[in-house]
């Protein structure tokens, strides 16, 4: 069993999607395949049901699912530890984002800690952003990008930007001549929703919103963010989200949509993560040097 064959699993085990899987592990849907037989070989036990149109886990896939996020977590701080040693830094620093998320000055962060923190190696990966909150409270991240959330433990949380959401559409779409969208002008098209989302009180504000003021028979559901832009782009509706990342948002048309709340992302972590707390501060300091470079 390796590291490889442990996120191929956990990532198909949240996706149940070999497509959506491979993308997010930059890999050929073969390649998920292969390392999940082999896998299934080595233990025994088959974790996965298939077929032409579904994918689900077994009941022993269930159950393995729970032990395999803690293994990759501990295989990959030892494997830290011995790559820390072999290139003289002290120790690492776990910091996770998910990959739709928009961290476009992320670049420009690492450079500015590597000045100040030589010693620590920064650690980046890519999280599902559903379960990215319970990565910083079991320990297995020091800082995680997400949208502010009220309704999580007590952590530190810095501001890195505030926005309000934007409609999605196709370039040629006849909203896209507009400046701002309304609830009023979204009405008569099918509008996608995310459930996945839910856990994020601004987003679930946003889509109850959504809900309640738009026709239920036009209300369509998409299982994660990203599959809902593939959605937009495809043609099959509108969508409503706070801006992400310049590739989700190729090929779309963005425009402002009129709503009462502000959205707000940042950086989170503990209170007694020293190092944590420096880098975040060296983040938000960056953020705010370059304006509304993040949008």
């Amino acid at each position: 069993m390796n590291v490889h064959q442990l996120k191929c699993f956990i990532t198909l085990a949240r996706t149940l999607n070999f497509s959506e899987a491979a993308k997010q592990l930059f890999v050929s849907q073969p390649s998920i395949s292969h390392q999940i037989k082999n896998l299934e070989n080595e233990i025994g036990v088959r974790l996965f049901e298939r077929s032409s149109r579904n994918v689900s886990l077994t009941p022993a896939g269930r159950s393995f699912y729970i032990d395999a996020q803690d293994m990759l977590s501990h295989m990959e701080r030892s494997l830290g530890r011995a790559w820390n040693a072999a290139h003289s830094y002290s120790r690492n620093l776990e910091i996770a984002y998910s990959g739709d998320g928009p961290l476009r000055l992320l670049p420009e962060v690492l450079r500015e800690y590597q000045k100040q923190a030589p010693q620590v190696f920064p650690r980046l990966h890519i999280c599902d952003i559903a379960e990215i909150y319970s990565q910083l409270f079991t320990g297995r991240r020091d800082v995680v990008f997400a949208p502010v959330n009220e309704e999580i433990g007590e952590h530190m949380y810095f501001d890195l930007y505030t926005t309000g959401p934007a409609c999605i559409m196709p370039p040629d779409h006849e909203l896209s001549r507009k400046t701002v969208v309304t609830v009023e002008d979204i009405r008569g098209f099918p509008l996608f929703i995310c459930h996945q989302a839910q856990g994020f009180p601004v987003l679930r504000r946003l889509f109850h919103y959504l809900e309640t003021n738009h026709d239920k028979k036009s209300i369509l559901f998409a299982e994660s963010v990203p599959v809902m832009y593939e959605y937009v782009r495809a043609g099959y509706g509108l969508a409503v989200v706070p801006p992400l990342s310049e590739q989700a948002e190729k090929n779309l048309a963005i425009v402002p949509f009129e709503y009462p709340e502000a959205h707000h992302y940042g950086a989170h972590c503990l209170r007694e993560n020293e190092e944590a707390i420096s880098f975040c501060r060296i983040t938000q300091k960056v953020a705010a040097g370059r304006g509304r470079v993040l949008l």
